[in-house]
């Protein structure tokens, strides 16, 4: 008998942003408002300060299906870290149910309504990291970094996201009042899919 290979679950990316100078990203499905003015350079989305607060938003609502695992990549660079600087938050119009990832003294932190989940490690400052976080519909939290798994638990509030409500900010959450990234990213990927846990 031939093995002809071995299935994996499909995933949809509902959100790809390369970061072109004209701040739309390469799928042509969204557009981003410009707050702050975030600089764009060599591909890349670039946060020079915190304050005033500069950030990116999506026009249009962000359509996760959250009974499908949720996958976001980015590739970061942060130049300093303060307290609770936010890469991106996914949220709901009312700003009380989200998932977000920030740094604090070099961690990775996915809060999910107000629970963490930390990386293991602390990372410096001035790198390129690939950062991966992955949701489960069970309430697991993975973080990836560098393609290492570099962080997990469990959080015990699935997030109430309406279709019609949720919204992607990239370098601020509107949910923590601290400042935004201080850094760049030269991409952010949004998928649904995979394999359940």
């Amino acid at each position: 008998m031939q093995i002809l290979g071995t299935l994996t679950p499909k995933k949809k990316t509902i959100f790809n942003a390369q970061f072109a100078t004209d701040a739309t990203d390469s799928t042509g499905n969204f557009t981003t408002t410009n707050t702050g003015a975030v600089t764009f350079s060599g591909g890349r989305a670039v946060w020079t300060t915190g304050s005033p607060t500069q950030y990116l938003t999506t026009n249009e609502d962000l359509d996760w299906n959250h009974f499908k695992t949720l996958t976001v990549s980015t590739k970061v660079k942060f130049t300093t870290v303060e307290i609770g600087q936010a890469i991106w938050t996914i949220c709901n119009a009312a700003l009380d149910s989200y998932i977000r990832v920030r740094i604090a003294v070099g961690y990775f932190i996915v809060q999910v309504n107000g629970t963490d989940v930390t990386s293991n490690n602390a990372y410096s400052s001035g790198t390129d990291y690939v950062l991966t976080v992955k949701y489960y519909n069970t309430g697991v939290v993975r973080i990836y970094v560098n393609g290492i798994l570099d962080g997990t638990g469990t959080v015990g509030t699935v997030p109430v996201l309406g279709a019609a409500s949720r919204k992607l900010y990239i370098g601020y959450s509107p949910t923590f009042t601290f400042n935004s990234l201080v850094g760049d990213m030269d991409y952010l990927t949004i998928e649904e899919g995979g394999l359940h846990v």
